[in-house]
């Protein structure tokens, strides 16, 4: 199966289109042309390291997945280059690529490098988490996961903080079913 990995660029009119950046090919559980189907934390880590090497960088990075409402992924995103803390994370340039890929969710995924780290999530993560949350909520797309791998180890936000998304699910409800975060 081959997975794009997609870039926006502006054309001389300042307007932005996409651009295949890469293409990785992945052959694990998936038979033939069937979709990537990544509906556990697990099959994210599994993915992020069989086809991207994420626990391999000596550098960290950082990519969205584009999902489909199945959860099937669309198409994957290096947002940025270095270190989480030193590198502004662009909500704006996710949400962007977000809504040319048509996508109904993501999740955000990235690396803790270096011997000895921890996917424990640093103050920086949590905020980026929350802030990404908060503009999905206001685009309609649903924020599936923001994972981070060191080495072996992973964290999953969803999985350690459900209460963040139970919160929003219940708000969905209580809004009329309208899709949100």
């Amino acid at each position: 199966m081959n997975i794009d990995v997609v870039d926006v660029r502006l054309d001389e009119r300042k307007l932005p289109y996409l651009v295949s950046e890469t293409v990785a090919e992945y052959r694990g559980e998936y038979v033939g042309e069937q979709q990537l189907k990544v509906n556990s934390p697990e099959k994210v880590v599994n993915v992020l390291n069989n086809v991207f090497h994420m626990k391999d960088f000596s550098e960290e990075k950082l990519y969205v997945m584009f999902l489909s409402a199945s959860l099937h992924v669309i198409a994957y995103a290096e947002v940025s280059h270095g270190v989480i803390d030193s590198a502004t994370v662009g909500i704006r340039e996710i949400m962007q690529r977000a809504l040319l890929t048509n996508a109904a969710g993501i999740i955000l995924a990235h690396n803790h490098p270096g011997l000895g780290s921890t996917a424990n999530p640093s103050t920086q993560d949590i905020d980026v988490t929350q802030g990404l949350m908060r503009a999905c909520e206001i685009m309609g797309i649903h924020m599936f996961d923001h994972i981070i791998v060191a080495g072996n180890d992973y964290y999953s936000f969803r999985e350690k903080h459900a209460e963040l998304y139970v919160k929003r699910e219940e708000n969905k409800k209580k809004d009329g079913g309208r899709e949100v975060c």
